[in-house]
């Protein structure tokens, strides 16, 4: 008996996790679905002619993908060698204190915040201000992710290769990075998906003008295009989780450093 409630409930949990997404699709492709009825009454393939067929929705999507792909390639090979130098550094618990800080404060304030800097330096409503702003964030939360990669044993690992010759990019390339090529990949999979999602940021420093896939959801939305929103919503969903299922058994048959199995 206890078995059986556990599967339901696993099935019921399934069932709400699932369903939302079932929803965006069924709006995606329905052309006529009116209340009370529970499936729509027509089907259309009409709205997915946004991604097809070119158009903003389509621009819009790309130019996240550039984005999120800059962000996390460029936030997470600067993280890397920051963390590297807090491993060693005397003040190592206070200097990751401040990789906290853009975190205790709400994306919308520090959008704000940096929309002052960038208007002086000629930069707003730009991508440019869109993937520092995202960046910033980014490099924050790679830092502290990083942080769990240089064990002690890492390091030695490195000095060891040092003192029989080796050069420092020796060092990186065939010491640090392959085992720490695990929580790397996590790392540049978390950072991507921060700039993927991200709508506050785009909307206070892109100002209407960089527009990008999350920024079009919204604005179909507030136009009452329910289908196209539902298109843009599952364009959202669906690359990173197939990357998130593409890539688990790869993370998972690499080596975390400092990180037990």
């Amino acid at each position: 008996m206890a078995a059986a409630w556990v599967r339901m409930m696993v099935w019921a949990l399934a069932g709400l996790i699932v369903l939302p997404y079932a929803v965006l699709a069924f709006s995606a492709f329905a052309q006529q679905w009116r209340y009370p009825a529970l499936l729509p009454a027509r089907w259309s393939t009409q709205a997915w002619s946004a991604l097809t067929g070119g158009g903003a929705l389509l621009d819009a999507a790309m130019r996240s993908l550039l984005i999120a792909l800059a962000v996390s390639i460029l936030s997470v090979a600067s993280a890397l060698l920051t963390s590297k130098a807090l491993a060693t550094a005397r003040q190592r618990q206070r200097l990751h204190a401040l990789a906290l800080l853009p975190f205790f404060v709400s994306p919308v304030v520090i959008g704000l915040s940096l929309q002052q800097l960038f208007l002086r330096l000629g930069l707003d409503n730009s991508v440019l201000a869109v993937l520092l702003a995202q960046g910033f964030i980014a490099y924050a939360y790679a830092v502290l992710l990083l942080n769990a990669l240089w064990s002690p044993s890492l390091l030695a690992m490195g000095d060891t290769a040092a003192g029989l010759g080796a050069r420092p990019s020796d060092i990186w390339s065939r010491v640090w990075l392959p085992a720490g090529a695990g929580l790397i990949g996590m790392a540049l999979f978390q950072t991507f998906a921060m700039s993927w999602f991200d709508y506050a940021l785009a909307r206070v420093l892109g100002g209407g003008r960089v527009m990008t896939l999350p920024t079009r959801v919204f604005e179909a939305l507030s136009a009452g295009d329910v289908r196209i929103a539902s298109v843009g919503s599952l364009l959202l969903v669906l690359p990173p989780a197939s990357a998130f299922l593409i890539g688990r058994r790869l993370v998972a048959a690499l080596p975390i450093a400092g990180v037990p199995r």
